[in-house]
């Protein structure tokens, strides 16, 4: 099923380009009154209705919501478009796991039970 593309318009936000791409969902990185943002949008699978898979959004923005890491993004926005579900979060410029693996290759043991017991 062909993603549909979130009307930025329609949400108050400044589209500035595309952050990443999954499976399920795109996250872009947005503008709105001087601010950078990241907003995430979920593809519906074909095989899950719409309302299911706005709601178990809904639940993944409320658990994030609820976490408090200096590695985790604070959301700011859960919303819906033109019935697209969206959510906004904090911007964290950095370079994403997969840059760092490309650029450094394998992750030594060491640093990845530091890692490890970082996020934990």
């Amino acid at each position: 099923m062909p993603e549909k593309k979130i009307d930025m318009t329609a949400t108050g936000y400044e589209f500035r380009g595309e952050i990443g791409k999954g499976n399920f969902a795109t996250v872009y990185k947005v503008r709105r009154n001087d601010q950078i943002f990241a907003l995430k949008t979920v593809k519906i699978p074909k095989n899950e209705t719409g309302l299911t898979m706005a709601m178990r959004f809904r639940k993944e923005a409320a658990v994030l919501a609820r976490l408090k890491h200096p590695g985790l993004p604070k959301i700011e926005e859960v919303g819906e478009s033109e019935g697209q579900p969206f959510m906004v979060m904090e911007f964290i410029d950095g370079e994403g796991l997969h840059q760092h693996l490309k650029r450094q290759g394998r992750l030594s043991e060491e640093t990845v039970l530091e890692l490890g017991k970082t996020i934990s």
